[in-house]
This record gives C-alpha cells, sequence and structure tokens, in this order.
C-alpha cells in the first residue's frame, strides 16, 4: 500500500457519510511528493510545560468562584419579580412606620441629610408606582385571558400611564368605558375600579411620602434621672386654688429654706424697680416681666400689662411650681433645652396644667358732690357700651370712714396721703368684684407761673376707687435654661383675650373670692422703719412719682401695684410640703404632687400634633394591604404572572400595529373609539395569539 493510499483511508474511517456530502476537502499542508500529510497522527507538535503564573492563579480563582455560585439553587424567576417589585417599597413604608411607633428623634440634622430624605421620598414615590403598575398590569392580564373576555380600548394603556395620573383620570380613555358598561359588565367595573384606585394611590405617593419621610421639628420629652436622688413637693388637697379667701388664707411672710440668706427690701424699693410709666394704647400689648415679691419668692417673675380703658392685668405662676423647677435643669449628660410642669391630680392618669391667677385692677378718682362720690368704671365691672363707661355711686353716709376725712378743715397745702379703707362694696351691688379699696389724699392742682407756684383752687380731698376681679385660669408653665432662670408661663386663650375670661368666669368656680381680713394682712408687712402697711407706701409712692400737682398719673401707677401685690399674694396660697424624698416611707407616690417633664429640640417621628400622618400612613399602608393580597394571588392564577406583550410604551405601539382592527377610526367621537373592545384571539394556524379590536356589537368568533 502506497502513502496516498493510507491517507484516503484514514480520511474515510474518520468521517460519518453524512458529512462527507457536504464538505469539500482541501489539504492543509502537502508534501514535497505533493501528499497532503496534515491529518498524520504521528506528528504532533510539542506542547509547553505548566508554569504557575499571576495570570494563571486568577484564572483558577474565578473558576473556582463559578463553581461555587454554580452549586446555589437559581432563585425562581416569579420570585426573584416580585421581590425587586413590591419588596422595596413595602419595606420603606414598615421601616418608616416603625420610626413613629419608636417615637424616634434627630437632634440637628444637617440640610444636607434632610435633602437627603426628600430624594429618599421620591424613590419611595417611584417603587410605589412601579408596584401599583405591576398589580395593574397583572389585572389587566387576568381580564384579557381569563375565559375570552374582552377589555376596553382605553383600558389598555392604564399601566403605562400611571407616571401622570393626574391626567389619565381627567381623560375620556378612562370615563368613557366606566360610563358606557352595562348592568352585565361586572368585571370590567372591577377593573376600572382598580384603575382607578391605581391612580389615585399613584397620584397620593408623591406627597403622603414626604409626609411621613421627613421629621417634624418640635419639644420632645426625655427620660431624665436626677441626680442624687428624686425630690417632690407636694400639696394638701382641698387648699389648691381656694376661691374665698379669708384671715386665716394670709400667706406667710417667711417661709422659704434660705431665708437667712436675703434680706428683705422695702415696699418703696419694690415698686421703683417695678412700675414704670409706660402705657400701652392697646389691649393686646405685651407683658412686661418684672421682680415683685413680698414673700422672697424666687424664679416666679409678675407678669403685667397697662391698657388703655380696662387698667392693669397681672399674673404669674405658683410660687411653689416655679421655685425648684432651675434646680432641675440638668439631665442625663446633656444640658436640658426645656422643662415643664404639671399637675398630678390623685385618682387621675393623666397630668393636668397648674392654674395661676389672673388680677385685673381699675382706679378711678372722684370727688364729693352733695354727699355722693361717683365713680366711672368699664368692663369686666360693666358691660361696655356707648359711652365706654358705667357711673358707681357712693354716699358718704354709708361709710363714716369718707365722711370724716371728707369733713377735714386743716387740709396740708401739698399732695399727702390720708389712708385707705376697704368698704366691700360688692355686698352691696352686684358686681364681678373680688375685693375693692379706697384711697385718700389731698389734691391741690398748681400751677408754674413767673411768680412761682400758685394754687389753682383750694386744696381738697381726693377719693380713689379701686377694684379688683381675681380669677384662676390654666396655663403652662415652662423654663429654657439657655435663656432664662425664670419660670415662664402661656394662657390657653390669646392675648387681648383676658376681659372675655374676666366676663365668663364671674360667678363660675374659677372666680376668687376675696375678704376684707385677707386683703389687710397680705398689706401688713415689714417695709420700712414707720411700719406703715404696703397701701401706704403704694399712695406715698404713687403720688411722689407722679408730676406734681397732677392727679391723673396716680390711679395708674395705684391700679399696677395692685395688680402685682395680690397676684404675689395669692401665688403663694395653699398648704404645701416641699422636698419630700420620693422614696420616703409611707409615700403614696407622686399624686398631688409638681411634676416636672424634661424636653429638647430636635426634629422626631411622631403621630400627635397633625392629622396629616395618620392619614399620610392610612394611604401607604393601603397599597401594603394591597401587595399583600396580590402576591398569593400570583402563585394562584396563572394569569396574574403571564409576561403581557405591552410592557413599554414600545411594545404597546408594535403589539398595535401587528393588530387587526376592523374599526374605522375616522367616525364618531373620541370617547366612542376608548369603548371598542379589545380580545385574545388565536391568529392564523400557528396558534399564535394577539389582540383584535373589533366594535362591541360584533363577533368575535
Amino acid at each position: 500500500m502506497s502513502d496516498s493510499d493510507a491517507i484516503e483511508l484514514q480520511r474515510s474511517q474518520r468521517l460519518p457519510p453524512s458529512t462527507e456530502k457536504s464538505l469539500v476537502w482541501e489539504p492543509l499542508a502537502e508534501s514535497e511528493s505533493g501528499h497532503d500529510v496534515s491529518d498524520r497522527s504521528s506528528v504532533r507538535p510539542l506542547e509547553p510545560s505548566y508554569v504557575e503564573t499571576p495570570e494563571n492563579e486568577g484564572r483558577l480563582r474565578k473558576k473556582g468562584y463559578r463553581r461555587f455560585f454554580s452549586r446555589i439553587p437559581r432563585i425562581p424567576p416569579l420570585i426573584r419579580h416580585l421581590a425587586l417589585v413590591h419588596l422595596p417599597p413595602v419595606a420603606i413604608t414598615l421601616t418608616v412606620l416603625s420610626l413613629y411607633i419608636r417615637n424616634d428623634r434627630w437632634d440637628n440634622p444637617t440640610d444636607n441629610a434632610l435633602n437627603a430624605l426628600l430624594f429618599a421620598a421620591k424613590i419611595h414615590e417611584a417603587l410605589i408606582i412601579v408596584s401599583i403598575g405591576d398589580m395593574l398590569m397583572g389585572r389587566i392580564n387576568h381580564h384579557l385571558l381569563n375565559k375570552g373576555n374582552s377589555l376596553p380600548l382605553g383600558f389598555l394603556p392604564s399601566p403605562l400611564l400611571l407616571n401622570s395620573p393626574f391626567l389619565y383620570l381627567i381623560s375620556s380613555e378612562l370615563w368613557a368605558p366606566i360610563r358606557s358598561s352595562k348592568g352585565r359588565h361586572g368585571t370590567q367595573k372591577i377593573t376600572g375600579a382598580m384603575i382607578i384606585l391605581s391612580a389615585l394611590l399613584c397620584l397620593a405617593a408623591s406627597p403622603l411620602s414626604a409626609i411621613t419621610m421627613i421629621p417634624r421639628p418640635g419639644w420632645q420629652e426625655l427620660p431624665y434621672s436626677p441626680i442624687p436622688r428624686v425630690e417632690k413637693n407636694k400639696y394638701t388637697p382641698g387648699t389648691l386654688y381656694n376661691t374665698n379667701l379669708d384671715a386665716e388664707d394670709i400667706p406667710a411672710l417667711n417661709y422659704t429654706r434660705h431665708s437667712q440668706w436675703f434680706t428683705r427690701p422695702s415696699q418703696k424699693s419694690i415698686l421703683e424697680t417695678t412700675i414704670t410709666r409706660e402705657s400701652s394704647n392697646t389691649e393686646f400689648s405685651p407683658y412686661t416681666n418684672v421682680t415683685y415679691s413680698n414673700y422672697e419668692a424666687t424664679r416666679r417673675p409678675i407678669s403685667y400689662k397697662k391698657t388703655p380703658f380696662y387698667g392693669t392685668v397681672a399674673t404669674c405662676p405658683l410660687s411653689i411650681v416655679a421655685r425648684n423647677i432651675w434646680n432641675l435643669r440638668y439631665g442625663g449628660d446633656r444640658y436640658l433645652e426645656l422643662i415643664t410642669a404639671r399637675n398630678k391630680v390623685n385618682g387621675s392618669s393623666t397630668l393636668r396644667k397648674w392654674k395661676q391667677p389672673l388680677v385685673i385692677t381699675q382706679c378711678t378718682p372722684s370727688t364729693i358732690v352733695d354727699g355722693v362720690a361717683e365713680f366711672f368704671f368699664g368692663p369686666p365691672f360693666f358691660k361696655e357700651t356707648a359711652d365706654r363707661f358705667q357711673s358707681l355711686k357712693i354716699p358718704l353716709a354709708k361709710h363714716p370712714w369718707l365722711l370724716n376725712l371728707n369733713t377735714t378743715k386743716n387740709l396740708s397745702t401739698s399732695a399727702d396721703p390720708l389712708g385707705y379703707s376697704f368698704l366691700n362694696i360688692k355686698d352691696e351691688v352686684k358686681l364681678p368684684v373680688s375685693a375693692d379699696i379706697m384711697f385718700a389724699s389731698v389734691m391741690n392742682e398748681t400751677i408754674e407761673s413767673w411768680k412761682g407756684t400758685v394754687p389753682l383752687r383750694p386744696p381738697a380731698v381726693q377719693f380713689t376707687l379701686c377694684l379688683i376681679s381675681a380669677l384662676w385660669t390654666e396655663a403652662d408653665v415652662w423654663l429654657e435654661p439657655q435663656r432664662s432662670k425664670d419660670a415662664l408661663s402661656h394662657f390657653t386663650f390669646a392675648n387681648g383675650g383676658e376681659l372675655t375670661k374676666f366676663v365668663e368666669s364671674s360667678g363660675t368656680r374659677e372666680f376668687i373670692n376675696i375678704r376684707k381680713d385677707w386683703m389687710t394682712g397680705i398689706g401688713s408687712v415689714p417695709t420700712t422703719s414707720a411700719n406703715k402697711s404696703s397701701y401706704d407706701e403704694a399712695l406715698s409712692f404713687c403720688i411722689a412719682s407722679g408730676p406734681y400737682g397732677m392727679w391723673e398719673p396716680v390711679t395708674d401707677c395705684l391700679a399696677t401695684f395692685l395688680s402685682m401685690h395680690v397676684t404675689d399674694a395669692l401665688a403663694e396660697v395653699g398648704d404645701w410640703q416641699e422636698n419630700i424624698p420620693l422614696d420616703s416611707p409611707g409615700d403614696e407616690g407622686v399624686e398631688n404632687s409638681v411634676i416636672y417633664t424634661h424636653h429638647v429640640y430636635a426634629y422626631s417621628y411622631k403621630f400627635g400634633g397633625s392629622i396629616g400622618i395618620p392619614i399620610a400612613f392610612s394611604v401607604l399602608l393601603l397599597h401594603v394591604l394591597i401587595v399583600l393580597i396580590y402576591i398569593p394571588l400570583v402563585f394562584w392564577s396563572r394569569h396574574l404572572r403571564h409576561k403581557s406583550g405591552w410592557n413599554s410604551l414600545g411594545d404597546l405601539l408594535v403589539l398595535t400595529l401587528c393588530s387587526d382592527v376592523d374599526v374605522d377610526w375616522t367616525k364618531g367621537k373620541a370617547s366612542q373609539k376608548w369603548t371598542k373592545s379589545v380580545v385574545i384571539r388565536e391568529l392564523g394556524d400557528e396558534g399564535e395569539r394577539g389582540m383584535i379590536v373589533r366594535d362591541v356589537g360584533n363577533n368575535f368568533d
């Protein structure tokens, strides 16, 4: 056998008959004699020996990774789709909800952090829209594939238009099929309702996601553990907010544990530092805070304001509430920003606001005419009329003190005080008066000329009647240690509403009735070496502080003094036990005591304070509920997990171009076109399915 015969035999043995017909073999290499030697098995190239290099080592590592991941079971496509489309928005909603349930606080977030939350809210909105669109797409598939039901043409692009839900909600594509559906189209009505619900959820996703994700700034409560122990101030039930004050209720002058460290200022020095000559032209003017106390009260300023027609209004927190609030300003490892005080009543599970005195005083002057002194007062003692003021006449015959002063003949040539007296006018006339006081002094009006001081008329006795109205009203009491050492308060009504409050409280349990003995007792404070009463000191001060010979400014000064003086005494009313350890034997807890709560100003997630937060979560949790219902249905219904042919606008366009359309679109209104029915049918002999559009009355078979 020759070499050529051997080559042909090997070739015939190597190639199967099926390949010999189609292949034309050409010699890859020829010997010197012209014979092909490419397929000789004896000729083999030399392979280089294996050498470990960094490239080979990296290649082996990659192969090992591939073998490892190939052993991990693959996640089914359906589960992967549900996890990617529906799990992220649901997880974000539940995470944000957990922040509200835990009342999480965020101290001093930066602007960049808040901007990042806005961006996260936008992502949350987009994920919700994708999730809702996927579920709506499943509903459309179920409608078309379930027993050959038809679908209105206007419903077909609904999953693709959820990015602009408002335009779709007002379009004829949606409402024309809904209006044209009849009673037998139950499936079509359900689909229409789901489309409307989906569009509304997508429309609300943007604002509601931002509402829930952005924290609100405000005061937040802090857990607090004072060091070294907890002390409290308790009161005896029944002694708080007394509304019928007599001699037994006069507050003690020396009661604080630090009394030996203080030097009591005189009444005159107190008035010099508190009473100002400024007045307001409106009752809406702000309050002025001053330090006025005859009881060594600390951390409790008196707040007062002068009104043009209604006198002077004054108020302050209870001393026992305000006194120890400064000592609790440190909490945990940070400096507290706000401390509030509340009342824990025995038998009540809620903390209540403290009440504090609110006092208004009007003073008006008069002289005696025919044995009668006539004074003019306005609200709240009288109803406001066209003349604004109404008169109150007091005959001298009923008050011997007035009669004796009026008959005094040896009057001084200067404006000097003559004294004071309590008339108890409320026993004679039915007025909302808690107490009254009458001041008397010599009125000597003069004028300055080139000859010196010249009297305008003979000296006469000047009477000034002051009416006092007092009540208890609720107020928030707090301390801001970083701004002030004094306790502050705020009423439940707006500034300027004091007059209305007095009118409404007349004759109620909040109105305070003050007896003569109590008024006398709070005026007997040691002030000067002459041992004058507070009222004598105030009358002398007000006469001296006014312009010489003019009486009008004195009434304003007296009204301010009385408002502050009565308020100062009312703040001390009650039977209190101070600085009781919380763990003392026989302690009944914190009932009937002052409860201090500590706060910081921070951004937080909490439900209280706005109804918008619960509404927002109601809508977002509705989406979560729909997802939880939809996921089991996907595994149960094959139509819901069917991949449609219109997952995008491009797919929808291609599918429409390939569809069989026997409708003349040039006729009829646009709303009539969207009511045309779309069905899925087998097209051709190959069994492929496609959409066809027909009139409602056409036979789809």
